[in-house]
């Protein structure tokens, strides 16, 4: 269980992409991190590798965050271990690690992106009409 504090943008962007793959919060952040780690795993040396992240890991302004609870599968804790190793020391925790892994991908990839890649089960379309899945 981890609990971090998201931009409230960052937020909106992550329960969209939920409402859209009906998929829990924890699953989607842990898959943030996975595709954090392949391009950590990617990059050419440890600078480059820290490049990924950094721009995403200073804490966001508290009158815009929010604040959530969540859990990550057992696979997803291994990766961000692993993130946490590659860092060297940079980064200080897990919540950091998912917090940045999260904004590395919404500043990589569209909404529709992230949904198309963990499987959309409702297009925009049926959001917007209020429908159910397909």
């Amino acid at each position: 269980m981890i609990t971090l504090r998201l931009h409230r943008d960052a937020r909106a962007l992550l329960d969209e992409v939920a409402e859209r793959t009906d998929r829990p919060l924890g699953w989607i952040l842990g898959e943030a991190t996975i595709t954090a780690m392949v391009d950590v795993a990617g990059a050419a040396d440890i600078e480059a590798a820290r490049a990924v992240l950094a721009p995403h890991l200073p804490s966001p302004d508290k009158t815009h965050t929010s604040r959530m609870t969540t859990t990550l599968s057992k696979h997803c804790e291994s990766v961000v271990g692993l993130l946490l190793t590659h860092q060297g020391g940079g980064l200080a925790s897990t919540s950091a690690i998912v917090r940045a892994a999260w904004g590395h991908w919404i500043s990589t990839a569209t909404v529709d992106e992230i949904a198309e890649h963990l499987g959309v089960v409702r297009p925009r379309a049926q959001i917007a009409m209020g429908t159910g899945a397909a």
